[in-house]
């Protein structure tokens, strides 16, 4: 999501489009929670993948238009607001503690660490996944770094012209986050259901690495007139269907889980 931010946010800025987009995104993740409820509105989880992708993404948009759209000389204060928020969720999640039975010894556990604390007090149990909501109001402060490693990758894109020098830029740009969340993984393990810091920074790393491999299979061996353009251009055709409508298959996805759920009955006999 944070690599399109660059590629749709451009001059003039567009307020309402931008609300409206990131409005359609909650409301369209919330009516599948509400779907897979039975429209049960005291008992619906509020937040979910939807939500937290609209969340980030106008926190991004933010980003880029108070740094000029990116701009090579304002872009580090950027950086600097994400790394600061990156920095309060780690500071928060291991020194927290609540009673005898939630220490620092166990504040990274399921049913002990601040995300479930916080989302327990502002909008409950029943609005919620048990035991901890993996897309909960504090993990949202690690998953903009996530997002913010995409919009990252997209800036290097469009400040370069020759794909050597993108793949280059984008390879040690991986190699940074991936080799960044070993000595971060001591004190805050992977961990996908907390979006632990050290997870997002492995999941960057990871994430850049394909695109450097899908730039080079793509873009370099499948230039046209090439000698396997032609096959690499049927293989990856299917793909670049599914990366031109992920939210339209995300929703049928989801949808249709919540209605085999409905019909498929799993008994004990």
């Amino acid at each position: 999501m944070g690599f399109a931010v660059p590629l749709a946010i451009r001059k003039p800025f567009k307020p309402l489009r931008t609300l409206l987009r990131v409005a359609g995104l909650f409301l369209i993740g919330f009516l599948l929670n509400l779907t897979s409820h039975k429209f049960d509105f005291t008992t619906v989880r509020i937040f979910g993948v939807l939500q937290r992708i609209s969340i980030c993404y106008i926190l991004l948009v933010g980003i880029h238009c108070l740094t000029d759209y990116g701009s090579k000389y304002l872009r580090k204060y950027g950086a600097m607001f994400v790394v600061l928020m990156s920095a309060l969720y780690m500071g928060v999640m291991i020194s927290f503690e609540d009673g005898a039975n939630c220490s620092r010894l166990n504040n990274l556990s399921k049913l002990c660490n601040f995300t479930r604390w916080l989302d327990l007090k502002v909008i409950h149990y029943e609005h919620m996944l048990k035991p901890t909501d993996p897309e909960g109001i504090f993990s949202t402060l690690s998953s903009l770094l996530t997002a913010y490693g995409g919009y990252l990758f997209c800036l290097v894109m469009k400040d370069n012209k020759k794909k050597s020098d993108i793949a280059r830029q984008w390879f040690s740009w991986a190699i940074f986050f991936v080799l960044l969340s070993f000595p971060i993984s001591l004190f805050m393990p992977y961990n996908k259901k907390l979006w632990t810091t050290s997870f997002a920074l492995l999941t960057i790393g990871i994430c850049g690495t394909m695109l450097v491999l899908m730039l080079g299979l793509i873009d370099v061996a499948g230039s046209p007139g090439g000698r396997f353009s032609r096959w690499i251009d049927i293989l990856t055709s299917p793909f670049l269907w599914l990366g031109m409508n992920p939210l339209a298959i995300f929703f049928l996805m989801d949808l249709t889980g919540v209605l085999m759920i409905r019909i498929i009955f799993v008994g004990d006999g």
